[in-house]
């Protein structure tokens, strides 16, 4: 409707405003908007699979302090953990408790 392409146009400018630049996160909060704006998806399902996602990460970074736990406990260099996980030493350090 008009309404609906009002309302997404409008979406559209505040995006552009707030990621300028970054392409990614404006497509995806014009999916965002897009889905609700149509009724596919509700603020709350959006919302959920957000919390969903940061629980999937939560976990997937407690595997990889195991893992950079098990190669610094075989003399594996930290900066070759690093390399081999794509973090930063810091990161390394943090799971090894220094």
């Amino acid at each position: 409707t008009a309404e609906q392409r009002t309302t997404l146009e409008g979406a559209i400018d505040y995006l552009n405003g707030r990621y300028a630049g970054d392409e990614d996160s404006i497509g995806e909060g014009m999916s965002g908007a897009l889905t609700v704006i149509l009724g596919e998806y509700t603020l709350e399902r959006i919302g959920g699979e957000r919390w969903t996602a940061r629980a999937v990460e939560r976990d997937a970074m407690a595997r990889l302090t195991g893992a950079i736990i098990v190669e610094a406990m075989q003399g594996v260099p930290e900066t070759t953990i690093a390399e081999r996980a794509g973090v930063d030493r810091m990161t390394v350090r943090k799971a090894v408790g220094k």
